[in-house]
């Protein structure tokens, strides 16, 4: 948001609220470069689907996910499964680590 006056009165005059953050951290965004959602095969554990769903709401756009998955994360193919699963989400971008970079 602008700083000048103008700016604050048309927020207000919108009925939008002004915040005060002075001496707070504002950030945009979070990223988690480790996160263990475990599709596929541990889905009783934590899936892509509720993994985003709890990141997105906490503010993150891109995680990054083990490959600690059943079969292990080594293909284009499984690597696109993961990937894919996240974007649902439309703010959240899902990065799979992959042991073998077989196809990538």
């Amino acid at each position: 948001m602008e700083k000048s006056p103008l700016s604050v009165w048309a927020c207000l005059s919108r009925g939008e609220e002004l915040l005060d953050a002075k001496g707070r951290t504002i950030l945009p965004a979070f990223l988690d470069t480790h996160c263990h959602w475990r599709t596929p095969g541990f889905e009783y554990k934590e899936d892509i689907s509720t993994g985003s769903a709890a990141a997105a709401a906490g503010g993150y756009t891109f995680v990054n996910l083990m490959p600690n998955t059943k079969p292990v994360c080594s293909s284009a193919e499984i690597a696109h499964t993961a990937e894919a699963g996240g974007r649902p989400r439309r703010a959240l971008r899902c990065q799979p680590d992959c042991l073998d970079h077989e196809g990538l």
